[in-house]
């Protein structure tokens, strides 16, 4: 119900592109091209978890989908890295909250008074 506001696919395993990893309030991943997929993230348990509402999946320049795993994800709550995404159980995925206190606020609209130099804004999480 959400898919205007938060919704992202990545595809981009150089390796293996049966890996798909979608998004909207949680993540889910696949390894079979989409035909099955597990969710990897709850957003009520942030920040041990991706906070909802994924907008970006970066895969970083190390990433490789052996050694180096892991993909960076941004959300209404900043930015986390995802690691072991490709473990066999989606519950040994793990999450780091790297916002370092960074805080960002998304206008969705405003209003405002030129004349009495007063205005508003209407923002999201």
């Amino acid at each position: 119900s959400q898919g205007w506001y938060d919704n992202i696919i990545w595809a981009g395993d150089p390796n293996n592109a049966d890996r798909v990893i979608v998004g909207g309030i949680d993540l889910w991943r696949s390894t079979n091209g989409g035909t099955d997929v597990a969710r990897i993230s709850q957003w009520q348990l942030a920040p041990l978890s991706a906070h909802a509402d994924h907008h970006e999946i970066i895969t970083p320049p190390a990433y490789d989908g052996t050694s180096n795993n892991t993909l960076l994800f941004g959300n209404d709550g900043g930015l986390y890295y995802g690691g072991n995404l490709w473990d066999t159980s989606a519950a040994n995925v793990t999450w780091q909250e790297i916002n370092n206190n960074y805080g960002v606020t998304q206008f969705y609209g405003g209003d405002g008074n030129a004349q009495a130099n007063r205005y508003f804004g209407g923002t999201q999480d």
